[in-house]
């Protein structure tokens, strides 16, 4: 019988987390599953079928090599990283804190290079593995009052490409997948320039794609060995395509009557 395969999500309790969570708790899968509130893991935990390890770790401050040791000695062994953590902003540069900058880069893209380092070298050594990185279609296309978001999800995507070419030939696979909007509480919790999280969630964000359809393009994308996918309503994903054709001025005065 062959061995079980270990998804580790990081930032499974709520949102495309959950989701994904959800599409994978079947047979032939165990669920190392960690976030910030670990009470709220636990209560998945009991309505999923299959064996999971619910963990607390915070992706921004915490240890990832010490949450990784929690994995290896829960499940002795590691294949898949899905990486969903992260935060985004709504402010103007100059209105913005250093921290906040600071805060965002280090959630979105610093803390996911640590947490690539402590798990690397385990699945080079074992043949490979697979990391599914949940970036932004802002990695590709910067927007106004998103400049530290949209640098941290730019920085993330070339990263995680250069390490899917250094690393290929030993087994080590990446999907980046680039959602536009998506219908989950991530834009509540965006931040203003003093660091103050928002109110009320966004009209696109409410308007966006479900949790599920993300975690759907994901699986069928695992399946067929995509390396990237942009899911999304296709009003929201066509400026992918537009942004290779069109002279780079016209675009951003386009994105500018957003």
């Amino acid at each position: 019988m062959a061995e079980k395969k270990v998804v580790w999500i990081v930032g499974a309790s709520s949102g495309i987390g959950e989701a994904l969570a959800r599409k994978f708790a079947k047979p032939g899968y165990k669920l190392a599953l960690s976030a910030r509130r670990r009470e709220r893991l636990q209560e998945m935990a009991e309505v999923l079928e299959c064996e999971t390890f619910c963990f607390r770790f915070d992706l921004e401050s915490d240890d990832p090599a010490e949450a990784f040791a929690n994995v290896k000695e829960s499940f002795g062994r590691l294949d898949t990283v899905m990486i969903v953590a992260g935060l985004s902003q709504r402010s103007a540069f100059l209105d913005m804190s250093a921290e906040v900058f600071d805060r965002i880069m280090r959630l979105n893209f610093s803390a996911q290079v640590d947490l690539v380092r402590a798990v690397l070298p385990e699945m080079v050594k074992n043949g490979g593995g697979q990391f599914v990185v949940i970036n932004s279609l802002q990695g590709h296309i910067a927007l106004p009052e998103r400049s530290a978001y949209s640098a941290s999800k730019h920085a993330s995507l070339a990263f995680f490409d250069s390490l899917r070419l250094e690393y290929k030939d030993r087994g080590v696979k990446v999907l980046n997948v680039c959602p536009a909007y998506v219908n989950t509480d991530f834009s509540l919790r965006a931040l203003s320039g003093k660091g103050e999280e928002q109110t009320s969630k966004d009209k696109k964000h409410s308007s966006g794609v479900s949790p599920d359809f993300v975690a759907n393009q994901i699986s069928k994308a695992l399946n067929s060995g995509e390396i990237e996918i942009f899911p999304g309503r296709f009003k929201d994903v066509i400026g992918i395509y537009l942004q290779r054709f069109l002279p780079k001025k016209l675009f951003q005065r386009l994105l500018s009557l957003r």
